[in-house]
This record gives structure tokens, sequence and C-alpha cells, in this order.
């Protein structure tokens, strides 16, 4: 099991990244960022793409040895196979406009937390069935 003050600063980590993504998803949205759809019933914005992208910039630069698992990236073997993995919603609730940013963190093969961002709240909050 990882060091506990390793733990902490990647909750630390993964919280601002949660903040500054769902602010930025407030502005785009905000603006009215575009919407297509990928395939039938699974849209994306531009907002969802943007916040892709920070999320990206922002965590996988700080733990670049992490792996990556997003609706908005391209799905990779060798990032699943990682013991820490990142696993992102850029902007959860498209379809029914509830826009909830989903971002959660994995150590082995279970979700340790789950750091949600609710547009309409403009804040974050750790939610409570996660594990630590």
């Amino acid at each position: 099991m990882p060091d506990a003050s390793d733990l902490d600063a990647d909750l630390a980590l993964i919280a601002e990244a949660a903040r500054e993504a769902g602010h930025l998803a407030l502005e785009w949205l905000e603006r009215g960022a575009r919407r297509w759809d990928k395939s039938p019933n699974n849209p994306v914005t531009e907002a969802d793409i943007a916040c892709n992208d920070l999320l990206i910039r922002k965590l996988r630069t700080a733990r670049p040895g992490y792996g990556w698992l997003s609706e908005e990236t391209r799905d990779s073997a060798a990032d699943r196979s990682q013991n820490r993995v990142f696993v992102v919603d850029p902007l959860d609730g498209t379809i029914h406009s509830e826009n909830i940013l989903n971002l959660r963190f994995g150590i082995g093969n279970r979700i340790c937390r789950n750091i949600r961002f609710v547009l309409r709240r403009k804040n974050s909050f750790d939610d409570p069935g996660t594990i630590r």
C-alpha cells in the first residue's frame, strides 16, 4: 500500500485539478460550448475537450507514471495496467444538463477517491461513498 503522505499529496492534486477543470467548464458552458455526437446518444462538447486537456496537462505532468482513462482520450492498455490510475469523465450528464465533472483516482483495482465538481453549485466535494 502506498505511503499515506503520497496518497494525501495525490488527493490534494486531484481536488485542485477538479476545481480548476470545473471552473473552466463553467466558463465554456456560460458562453455556449458547441456540442456534437461522437456516436449516437454519446454527446461531447468543447467544454468536455477543454477540461480533459487541462486535466491531462495538470495530472499527467505531476504524475507521469500514473495511468489515464477518460471518455475523451484514446484508451491505452499501458495506462490501464498502471497501479495508480486517474479516471476522468469531464462532464458527466451532458445529455441531461446535469454537468458534473467526475475525477476518480484508483489504486490497484479499487477507486480510492471520487471528486465531483457540480457546475450549478460552483463547488467541488469528495463523494462520501469513496474509500480512503
